[in-house]
């Protein structure tokens, strides 16, 4: 990242190169440590995140991606949310320069510059937050690349259930996850309920997805 001072702004600019800005592990490292920097010195009023000549950021390095593994993924997905929500809470004004594409993980930084300041209906600031989580069938066996593709690409891992043959055991773990990654905002009577919430014999996996944009 370039960064530059421009009449009391803290402009940092994704630089000029071939194809399009990505958000490798090396550009958000970068990017977390000017933002460190930046709220550590006192001249600054507010932080413009620009676009390169060609582009904003589109995304994730797919190439890079592929080399991750379970583990290394995970801490990939889970360094990009940390940064997205220090920049949504920031205490200067940061604002998104977009010229060009703006896609994957660079929206989603996009939209973090966009909620500060922003207040949604419950009073908290504007955040846009999401959460996968998968259960599966204890005994069932789960393809190494599928399990990896999950951490990199959704930040999620796997629970562990025996859902064919304690089906309410599970129903309950699971309405458990829900309560406690959901805000509180997911009623009991909207969750997996007794009535509904069977599982056949066939069941292998269940995949709960959570998404929550608040905001004005």
């Amino acid at each position: 990242m370039d960064f530059q001072s421009h009449n009391s702004l803290a402009v940092l600019t994704f630089p000029a190169e071939e194809g399009y800005p990505r958000l490798t592990r090396n550009v958000l490292r970068e990017l977390g440590e000017l933002l460190a920097t930046i709220r550590r010195e006192s001249p600054f009023r507010g932080v413009v995140i620009a676009s390169s000549s060609e582009s904003f950021a589109i995304g994730a390095d797919l190439e890079e991606i592929i080399t991750l593994d379970g583990v290394t993924g995970r801490d990939f997905a889970l360094a990009g949310q940390a940064l997205f929500n220090s920049i949504e809470h920031f205490p200067l004004p940061v604002v998104a320069a977009i010229r060009g594409f703006c896609l994957g993980g660079g929206l989603d930084l996009a939209l973090a510059s966009r909620g500060v300041g922003a207040q949604g209906k419950d009073g908290k600031p504007f955040r846009l937050s999401a959460n996968n989580q998968l259960f599966s069938q204890k005994d069932y066996s789960l393809q190494p690349d599928f399990l990896d593709t999950l951490a990199a690409e959704y930040g999620a891992g796997v629970r562990l259930l025996d859902l064919q043959s304690a089906p309410e055991p599970s129903r309950q773990s699971i309405n458990s996850w829900v309560e406690n990654n959901t805000e509180g905002l997911i009623p009991e009577k909207e969750r997996f309920r007794e009535d509904i919430g069977h599982f056949e014999r066939i069941t292998n996996a269940v995949l709960v997805n959570w998404l929550l944009r608040d905001g004005t």
